[in-house]
């Protein structure tokens, strides 16, 4: 098995250079939302599936948004009727179709910001708070923009189905689950994974960037002595 070997200081730049996109956005919120966000715990889920052809079952990418949030503890039912505290929306699409602007600055600087000039496969995530879009986006696209090309490279005969296959190798790798959780505030649930010994180091690096990003006071100690953890 690879071990990986991260020196301390990736950690401090990771932390240093970490737009602080979270602590900003949170400062727009009422005080009852950032109290509802902080107590979420079930998650209902919505994957939308779009090809050129029309729209595509999306059960491989809804199976793996609902394993990988359940993973960290959530609950979650795609049950529209079922109790939930938030709706958390993925659509991929094999073409990507654009519904508003893009802001200038923040949010728009990350990598993984909506991208206005991209036309090929994409997800974005997205959810709603009491039926308000809070107006946090992320966005995940394959390494190709033209999916028919690519599927005529490989040998494939249905570009839709192969853009949608190769976005659910995204949704398997893309750490969405932490994000969110950034994005939430729930500062004990990012400690939790950070110090399960099952958790790889790249996302502990992750979750290091996002608590920092966070600003909380109840993470410093925990932040403070996790960094002379000589293993990282």
């Amino acid at each position: 098995m690879k071990t990986w070997s991260i020196p301390l200081f990736i950690i401090a730049l990771l932390i240093v250079v970490t737009i602080p996109e979270s602590s900003a956005r949170r400062t727009h919120l009422t005080a009852e939302q950032l109290d509802h966000l902080q107590n979420i715990q079930t998650i209902l889920t919505t994957v939308l599936t779009l090809t050129e052809e029309g729209r595509s079952t999306g059960e491989s990418i809804q199976k793996t948004v609902t394993q990988r949030l359940r993973e960290i503890g959530y609950t979650v039912t795609a049950d529209p009727k079922q109790p939930h505290d938030v709706a958390f929306k993925v659509k991929c699409e094999e073409r990507k179709t654009w519904t508003g602007t893009t802001p200038e600055g923040g949010d728009a600087e990350l990598a993984d910001a909506p991208a206005r000039l991209w036309k090929g496969p994409a997800c974005l995530f997205t959810y709603l708070l009491d039926g308000k879009d809070l107006g946090w986006r992320k966005e995940i696209r394959t390494s190709f923009e033209d999916a028919i090309a690519a599927a005529r490279t490989e040998g494939k005969t249905k570009s839709g189905q192969y853009a949608l296959q190769q976005l659910a190798k995204r949704v398997e790798v893309y750490d969405f689950p932490v994000l969110i959780s950034a994005e939430w505030g729930q500062t004990q649930r990012l400690l939790k994974l950070l110090h399960e010994p099952s958790t790889h180091k790249l996302r502990k690096l992750k979750i290091l960037s996002v608590l920092s990003d966070l600003q909380s006071e109840e993470a410093l100690p925990q932040l403070t002595e996790i960094m002379k953890d000589k293993d990282l």
